[in-house]
């Protein structure tokens, strides 16, 4: 057996086994000139970035904020003549019955898309063919998965997707579980098939230009299952990649990188290869990416960014409190000068700012949640994603934790035993600041003062220049149109909510307030667009806070 197809001595996994008359069986299949190939991405629960409850009001044509990109990878990756259909249950309900047709059946999950992953292999327990599970919640937790599907993938798959395909399509003896012993040389991938997907359904394009971090954060997984020496595709690989995606429709998308500036150097060749390309195709082409706080120290990169149409950046920023920085290892965050200043000069560049923040350390007191809130509304973060503190297996937080005795695994909401309060007031302590970040004032404020930062430095000025340069009347007309249809679902769906009058008038106060000063007057378009995403929040958090009371909270010591 090829080395990179071995599994790690400490690893077992049982396949599922089925009873037919009596018989208790593994499923086999015969050898065969072309398989047929499933590929599924469950369902998401609600969440921050899903746009739950912005898209239908922005865009009703899209049905989910973006695609999982590893399906239209393994697409590629799968040898001819074998053919693979995507099915993506975030944009329409998967049919159980239609998958029956298949010889295989690939599902790929999060953690959040857990509980979905399960019912699906549930209703698909006795299908005929080799149910296949992969993708980043297996990788650090197998064991959920025992009999529950034939074939299990452990981190990375592009040399060992390819390798069981032919095997199983050669009627030869294959693996129950596989994990490549060596990383992934990402510039021998092929391109992605995104032409299998149902590109119009998307608001966005996903597409990966590295994998790996170089930090240690003690609650991440990412170097765990992709390690810590930053990989990355050629900018050739990734321009051929953008270009297809264009073609195919779409503007704007997410690089999907785990810490886009792990390897600084390559990013930039990257940027300076995207600028000239930017340049050449009017700038059509808009990005977003997750990067480290190390970005604000770094001018070189932000121009870099700003000049290949870069608009916004996701970072991990966890905590105010340094003590809670040090103790899990986010040392990136602690040095040099203030995290705040490094937080004005990414803005001040031109870069829109997503942050993370996570409570529940060691070292979070009660006043934690208070001190996150004033931070966070300092900082001018608009979307902010509070987390609780989760240990994820095969991080060092979950070793340590399980070795302190201080996990709780089987609860829906917290999942450690804090050193500073209760469990019960962990999760107080995380609604209630929800609940003041996302309020309408205080979440509109924060937009309003990076309108006043990015007014500064040119960044809305010139955007509101081109498009007025850009204004004909067919075009003012088909604004217009488009403008009122997002105001009428946006007012709908108030209403349908028993908000109109409450969030509904701030709304509209906020937005008059805003027009009356020059430097932060606003399209009635871009404000709906700010506000829809601000619905989007202030439903998910209530949502996230009515399912939390409908909880019996029990903790054991």
């Amino acid at each position: 057996m090829a080395k990179s197809l071995l599994l790690k001595p400490e690893f077992s996994f049982e396949p599922r086994m089925r009873s037919n008359g009596g018989e208790v069986f593994s499923p086999r299949i015969q050898k065969q000139a072309a398989l047929r190939i499933a590929l599924v991405a469950p369902k998401f629960a609600p969440s921050f970035f899903g746009r739950n409850h912005s898209l239908p009001i922005i865009n009703p044509q899209s049905k989910a904020a973006s695609f999982q990109g590893a399906l239209p990878l393994l697409a590629a990756l799968t040898p001819s003549p074998h053919t693979v259909v995507i099915f993506d249950e975030n944009i329409a309900p998967l049919d159980i019955s239609a998958l029956q047709d298949f010889d295989i059946i690939g599902l790929t999950g999060m953690i959040v898309q857990t509980s979905r992953m399960l019912e699906i292999l549930d209703e698909l327990h006795d299908f005929h063919g080799h149910l296949i599970v992969g993708g980043p919640y297996v990788s650090v937790e197998p064991e959920v998965f025992q009999r529950r599907c034939d074939v299990i993938f452990v981190g990375e798959a592009d040399q060992t997707w390819p390798t069981y395909i032919q095997n199983v399509a050669d009627g030869k003896s294959h693996l129950t579980a596989y994990e490549q012993a060596t990383t992934t040389d990402l510039t021998k991938l092929p391109m992605p098939k995104y032409g299998d997907l149902d590109c119009s359904a998307y608001a966005m394009a996903s597409i990966q230009y590295s994998r790996g971090c170089p930090f240690l954060c003690e609650f991440c997984d990412i170097i765990t299952i992709f390690g810590r020496r930053p990989r990355t595709k050629t900018p050739d690989q990734f321009i051929e990649e953008l270009e297809h995606l264009e073609a195919l429709g779409f503007s704007s998308a997410i690089l999907v990188d785990d810490n886009f500036i792990g390897d600084k150097k390559k990013a930039l060749a990257l940027l300076d290869r995207l600028a000239i390309w930017q340049e050449k195709n009017g700038r059509r082409f808009r990005f977003t990416t997750e990067a480290s706080i190390n970005l604000g120290d770094d001018p070189v990169l932000l121009k870099a960014m700003i000049a290949a149409n870069f608009t916004s950046v996701f970072i991990g920023i966890e905590s105010a409190n340094l003590d809670a920085l040090e103790e899990t290892r986010k040392v990136q965050n602690t040095r040099g000068d203030s995290m705040l200043n490094k937080l004005d000069r990414i803005r001040d560049a031109g870069l829109i700012i997503f942050g993370g923040f996570i409570v529940g350390f060691d070292s979070d007191e009660k006043s934690v949640f208070d001190k996150q809130f004033e931070f966070i509304q300092q900082a001018k973060i608009a979307q902010a994603l509070i987390s609780l503190l989760t240990p994820i297996p095969t991080t060092p937080l979950f070793d340590r934790l399980k070795s302190e005795g201080r996990l709780l695994r089987d609860h829906p909401e917290c999942q450690i035993i804090p050193r500073n309060m209760t469990p019960d007031e962990l999760i107080e302590g995380f609604h209630r600041l929800n609940a003041r970040l996302f309020d309408p004032d205080a979440y509109l404020a924060r937009i309003e003062d990076n309108m006043l930062a990015l007014q500064k430095n040119g960044t809305i000025e010139n955007s509101f220049r081109n498009i007025k340069a850009g204004l004909k009347p067919a075009k003012m007309a088909r604004d217009f149109i488009i403008t009122a249809r997002v105001l009428s679902r946006l007012l709908a769906s108030l209403f349908r909510d028993g908000e109109l009058m409450d969030v509904g008038g701030r709304y509209f106060h906020n937005y008059l307030k805003w027009n009356k000063n020059t430097a932060t007057r606003t399209p009635l378009g871009t404000y709906l667009a700010y506000v829809s995403d601000h619905w989007h929040f202030y439903k998910f958090v209530k949502q996230l806070r009515n399912r939390s009371e409908g909880v019996t909270h029990s903790f054991g010591g």
